[in-house]
């Protein structure tokens, strides 16, 4: 009996051993594995950020593409490139119309006067002209002069917006760019496209068409600025020395550029929105700035006195622009492709203009069936060639 409990004793003791720690192999090893677990997590918030961000543009950009849809419904003459001729119709220069019996082509008017009481006979060619008793019209968008084929497709482009910020440049009527370096150099007046403000020939008004409506950020806030009521028909906001509004007074004077003002009541439970359009509306004085609004505030208790007023600029991060093909002497549905752009830098230098060249036959060693080939010169702006 004491030799088995000895026996059983040493076993005890023998299976009671155990390791105190981990070797540095074991540990190493775990690190690794840890590591690969957290470098995999810590690449996914970038991703992600990254994924949030483009899926934030493709909601924005389906929301305009959803008013513009909606835009096209309200106003049908957009698409089409001008409004349906009228008889006995008194016309301003630069409007556009199109024939009673559509006809693809879209016309200039090129003077103030009043049309006939009949169609005139309506050119098909870009560039020609006709009397309509006391407006001439010309062809902006139709036949291409230089081309031979009897099929021909009228192209023009609805860009309200860039037709406004372009105002007086040589490409305001015309994608005419060459890339050749600025000024503007423009390719031949045959492989110019039309660009047509369809009515809407300010940047204010192409806005209310084009972009979003709420791309717009606070440049500046103050409590401390007052209302001034010199008459019934004219109200002045007089902003404390604190607010200097010179540099918004540069703001107003880029073109395309918007500027508000947002009035809150005294109560704090209304606003108002005043557009800056004209900066001599902003009269600077001794310490302090002067802001004449566009049109004077409700005549109610709770605006004779303002709580707030911010300052706000528009950034137009997403705007839209259309391309439309209509076969020429034919009233047939247009070909439309909506551009919805992304913080559109709206300079002529960005606006470039590329021949292409369509063929269905194989055209040996230059172009194979069914491609596009597009040109453009050694010094100039490659493409980025995207739909659209």
């Amino acid at each position: 009996m004491r030799i088995l409990r000895e026996r059983v004793e040493l076993i005890a003791a023998a299976g009671s051993h155990r390791r105190d720690g981990a070797t540095l192999t074991e540990v190493l090893m775990s690190l690794m594995i840890m590591g690969i677990g957290v470098v995999a997590l810590a690449s996914l918030f970038p991703i992600a950020v990254i994924r949030s961000i483009e899926a934030t543009k493709l909601t924005h950009a389906t929301n305009l593409r959803l008013n513009a849809e909606a835009m096209v419904g309200v106003y049908p003459h957009v698409v089409d490139g001008g409004f349906t001729w009228l008889p006995a119709l008194t016309y301003q220069i630069g409007q556009t119309v199109v024939p009673p019996d559509a006809n693809g082509c879209v016309y200039k008017a090129t003077n103030n006067g009043p049309s006939g009481t009949a169609p005139p006979a309506w050119p098909e060619f870009i560039g020609q002209t006709v009397v309509d008793n006391g407006v001439t019209w010309i062809c902006v968008a139709g036949r291409n002069p230089t081309v031979t084929a009897v099929n021909q497709t009228s192209t023009y482009v609805i860009d309200p917006l860039g037709w406004a910020v372009q105002n007086g440049a040589a490409v305001q009527n015309a994608f005419g760019n060459s890339g050749g370096g600025p000024p503007a150099a423009l390719v031949p007046a045959s492989n110019q496209v039309a660009r047509l403000n369809v009515g809407f020939q300010t940047a204010a008004a192409a806005d209310t068409l084009v972009s979003l409506p709420d791309s717009w950020v606070i440049d500046d806030s103050t409590i401390d600025a007052t209302l001034n009521i010199v008459s019934a028909t004219q109200h002045d906001i007089v902003f404390p020395g604190s607010i200097d509004l010179n540099m918004l007074q540069n703001t107003v004077s880029t073109a395309g550029v918007g500027v508000r003002l947002v009035l809150i009541s005294a109560d704090g439970k209304q606003s108002q929105v005043r557009t800056i359009t004209d900066a001599t509306t902003i009269n600077p004085a001794p310490a302090v700035y002067t802001v004449t609004l566009s049109s004077p505030l409700p005549n109610t208790p709770n605006f004779n006195s303002i709580s707030e007023v911010r300052i706000e600029t528009q950034q137009r991060r997403y705007s839209w622009l259309m391309t439309v093909r209509r076969p020429v002497a034919e009233n047939s549905d247009p070909s439309v492709d909506l551009a919805v752009v992304f913080n559109r830098s709206l300079t002529d230098q960005d606006e470039i203009i590329y021949p292409a060249h369509f063929t269905s036959v194989n055209v040996p060693g230059l172009q194979q069936p069914n491609q596009v080939k597009v040109d453009w010169t050694v010094s100039g702006t490659v493409p980025f060639i995207k739909k659209g």
